[in-house]
């Protein structure tokens, strides 16, 4: 059977183990809007690794996903590319089910978008709760105070610190959260932590939350290994870029408020 999975209900599962894991997944720090440099617009992509075990009988399934949101900073907009359904049995993406979030500096609600080259079809939405639902927000990390930091790792670029608990819980609990940061601070609009960075005095970049092999006492078996990861990566898109000419075509509309 064909199952159609899509990504909001994923963020609900990843929001979930977040919470079980002692993760403080809070609102996610924009910093300015619309940020333009001599060679475009800024652009942030957020990369989200999780992993999903499930049990079937006697056989445990792993599956992997890996979703990409992707965040324009045009003018006084914002404007979020939202990864596609999937079909759950094989972690494949529908074709044409990608869309998109608009919405102007400081307004409570935003614009959502089946379609960039047609906007007769537009929904208006609160701009927090609909992006906490389809796009993962809230990606605010900090240190548990339960966690010891065993390592660091510095390089002229890039700043590692690695943390274990410093007892074992529960079953559901990570083994080892790795925080990497960069030393570029330079014009960044999306934080995964507004206070990690101002601690570091760097920019947080990337996350790993890392499981194990290990022993289920509530399902009676070894459960593999798996990973989380919370990624940005940080670009600039031209003028000439495609999706500028839609973009304004849809702003002049006056469809976002």
């Amino acid at each position: 059977m064909n199952l159609l999975f899509p990504n909001y209900l994923l963020s609900r599962v990843v929001a979930f183990l977040a919470t079980t894991l002692a993760m403080s997944f809070l609102t996610n720090t924009l910093l300015g809007c619309g940020q333009q440099k001599k060679n475009g617009f800024s652009e942030t992509e957020l990369i989200v690794h999780y992993s999903i075990t499930l049990l079937h009988g006697d056989s445990i399934r792993h599956n992997v996903f890996i979703d990409t949101v992707k965040i324009l900073y045009y003018k006084e907009f914002t404007i979020y590319t939202l990864p596609p359904k999937r079909r759950m049995e094989d972690n494949s993406y529908i074709q044409g089910t990608n869309s998109y979030f608009f919405y102007k500096k400081n307004s409570p609600k935003g614009v959502w978008l089946t379609n960039l080259d047609s906007f007769t079809n537009f929904t208006h939405h609160p701009v927090d709760s609909f992006l906490e639902k389809r796009a993962f927000k809230s990606m605010k990390f900090s240190i548990p105070p339960t966690d010891t930091l065993i390592s660091k790792d510095e390089t002229s670029k890039t700043y590692l610190e690695k943390w274990i608990p410093k007892r074992l819980i529960n079953e559901n609990q990570y083994d080892t959260l790795c925080y990497y940061y960069s030393k570029n601070t330079d014009s960044i609009n999306f934080k995964l932590s507004k206070n990690l960075d101002s601690i570091s005095r760097y920019h947080l970049y990337k996350v790993r939350i890392i499981f194990n092999e290990r022993f289920s006492s509530s399902y009676l078996r070894m459960l593999p290994s798996r990973e989380y990861y919370f990624e940005t990566k940080h670009t600039y898109i031209t003028k000439t870029d495609t999706r500028i000419s839609k973009i304004n075509t849809i702003i002049q509309s006056n469809i976002v408020k």
